[in-house]
């Protein structure tokens, strides 16, 4: 039995229609008091019809599933639980959740305002991505007050292809980030946290951009303004329906990214839904009391059950939408959860212990799992679970001056955070907190921060957080060239290494020379030498590094043998000269002659 519902989709129809009254057949024939065991119809899968019976290893497999059955609310499991199992050619049984949706699709053109039509009705699905080739089977199931009802067996073929597959923490270093199929990942990116004016069109920009320039790594917020899906008041708690869009909005991100190259680490929560204070989002929180929501302060979200129960619901259908991307790097529980009103570390550390015991029951493709804090020294009780895949920093400057020297912060903070031994990189920077980075329109510290992650221990590189007020309208992308190719050519393996500092020899009066450098679990020693005067700062004032010659560095404990040398120009993206050295027995002490050079320059060591 059907009826018709009036879904007000409010978002995202572009400059001549605000708001949009969409009718959508779906099956929500009564009231949860109506709907009793003893006389709720048995549900029905009518059919169930995959998008291909042939898919590319780590490609998509989508079931679009026609059911019939009783229920409120279809975002609740406890109401109707979708699910497909996948039995592998292995044997191995893989169980997904489905999900239900409104199949909106974007109608405007690359770069305009964002405009989005449904040209469909509403229905269910399930996503899925094959991690082994040959015949695979599924049976969908589902199951509601009324019953259970189970498809007839469905089967496709997974055949070769060169996607790498998902990113895990390395097999073959713990601080780094590695693919299904060994492949090294080094993060190269920025945050891309919402959309402006143009909402999806602003990415085509953003992201066509930072992929012409090598980055493949991007940070998004499901914040109330942009992707969430559970905001809106009471009637947003728990149900998703009026955030379909939204929705939608990350399926298109998704997919674009992806056709880029470009991962996607995923916010779940940002501080201001819980804060009064903080960029404060509680008045209009659902979860909120005087919203009709079970909470009476933003603290109880981390203890209260039905807080936590109204969670795990909308962690399934996150999952069930957007588990299936190989180009989710990672979920994270909270942007700055410090930032919380009334933040208390033993509730929030057991809230995250909770959680990520859950998430990774709920994630059939067992992504990483992290979160974040506005204080960098926060916080040790919850990066040392075992449920936190990988630690992040954030850094921010304080005005009016500013952080002086960019790359001595990130090479500080980042070894700092070696101590957990996980992967750990800088995900929020900028110079100053308070706005864009004005005081440096050519990105002078951009480039720092940059290279300084090459030889931070880091598992990515840091990223700037003013991405469309400062980075694209400056268009300061090309800071990001020079590094990866740099990466593409010296191999993502040869990083997240064992950070050191050497010694330069023959520096003149004058001037300040420092060598940072990280041994990779490849024996690739990556060096990053730099004038230390020459931040943006100094600049700022009128400093201007002259080209400085016949300087020398040692290196000690490499084995003997015969090892090549690559400097390379940070600026132009380029080999500036290659040779051979060697090292002989004894001290396995290298000397390495410095080729002249202004600002700074990078190298790479590797063994023959």
């Amino acid at each position: 039995m059907e009826r018709l519902v009036g879904a007000w989709l409010p978002n995202g129809f572009g400059s001549v229609l605000s708001v949009f009254l969409a009718v959508v057949a779906i099956s929500l024939p009564f009231t949860a008091s109506r709907v009793q065991a003893a006389e709720a119809l048995r549900p029905q899968l009518r059919s169930v019809k995959p998008n291909s019976t042939s898919v590319p290893l780590y490609s998509l497999l989508k079931l679009d599933v026609d059911l019939e059955a009783e229920y409120d609310n279809p975002f609740d499991p406890d109401q109707v639980d979708l699910q497909g199992v996948f039995t592998a050619p292995s044997g191995r049984e893989i169980r997904v959740p489905g999900f239900f949706m409104l199949p909106y699709s974007r109608q405007s053109a690359p770069g305009e305002v964002e405009w989005l039509s449904l040209p469909g009705r509403a229905r269910w699905e399930i996503r899925f991505t094959p991690d082994e080739v040959g015949s695979w089977r599924y049976v969908v199931s589902v199951k509601t007050v009324g019953g259970e009802a189970t498809s007839s067996p469905g089967q496709f073929e997974v055949t070769t292809s060169d996607r790498p597959g998902f990113i895990r923490v390395s097999k073959d270093n713990p601080r780094g980030f590695a693919f299904d199929n060994g492949e090294p990942f080094w993060g190269i990116g920025e945050n891309m946290g919402w959309y402006g004016s143009r909402k999806t069109g602003d990415y085509d920009g953003w992201l066509t951009r930072l992929a012409e320039n090598g980055g493949n790594l991007i940070r998004v917020w499901m914040c109330s303004w942009a992707f969430g899906i559970e905001w809106d008041g009471p009637d947003g708690l728990g149900n998703y329906l009026f955030r379909q869009d939204r929705a939608y909005q990350l399926d298109w991100l998704f997919e674009k990214a992806d056709e880029m190259g470009i991962k996607i680490i995923l916010v779940l929560n940002n501080h201001g839904q819980l804060s009064a204070r903080v960029n404060p989002e509680w008045d209009k929180n659902p979860y909120n009391a005087r919203n009709g929501g079970p909470l009476a302060r933003p603290a109880g979200f981390f203890t209260d059950a039905q807080a936590k129960d109204l969670f795990v619901q909308r962690l399934r259908y996150i999952v069930a939408r957007w588990g299936y991307a190989t180009n989710l790097l990672a979920w994270e529980f909270w942007n700055e959860v410090d930032l919380t009103d009334d933040y208390d570390q033993d509730a929030v550390t057991a809230w995250h212990r909770e959680m990520a015991e859950v998430l990774r029951a709920l994630d059939p493709f067992d992504h990483l799992i992290s979160t974040s804090f506005s204080n960098y020294r926060r916080e040790a009780s919850i990066w040392s679970l075992p449920g936190m895949d990988f630690t992040m920093t954030h850094f921010y400057g304080q005005p009016p001056w500013g952080d002086q020297d960019p790359a001595k912060s990130i090479l500080q903070r980042d070894r700092e955070k070696r101590k957990f031994a996980k992967p750990t990189f800088t995900a929020e920077y900028g110079l100053d907190w308070s706005a864009p980075s004005a005081q440096d329109p050519r990105g002078f510290h951009l480039h720092d921060i940059l290279w300084a992650s090459t030889v931070s221990g880091a598992a990515a590189s840091a990223m700037t957080w003013w991405w469309d007020n400062y980075v694209h309208p400056n268009d300061l992308y090309y800071h990001f060239r020079p590094v990866s190719e740099f990466v593409a050519r010296i191999g993502a393996g040869s990083l997240a290494g064992e950070p050191f500092t050497a010694r330069v020899n023959g520096v003149p009066a004058g001037r300040r020379i420092e060598a940072y450098g990280e041994k990779g679990q490849n024996g690739v020693t990556v060096l990053w030498v730099r004038d230390a005067r020459a931040t943006w700062a100094e600049m700022k004032q009128g400093y201007e590094p002259q080209p400085v010659s016949g300087l020398w560095l040692e290196l000690g404990g490499l084995a003997p043998g015969r090892y090549r040398v690559l400097w390379w120009d940070t600026v132009e993206g380029r080999p500036i000269r290659e040779t051979t050295v060697t090292v002989e027995g004894g001290a396995g002490t290298l000397i390495l002659e410095l080729p002249s050079f202004g600002r700074d320059v990078a190298a790479a060591i590797r063994p023959e």
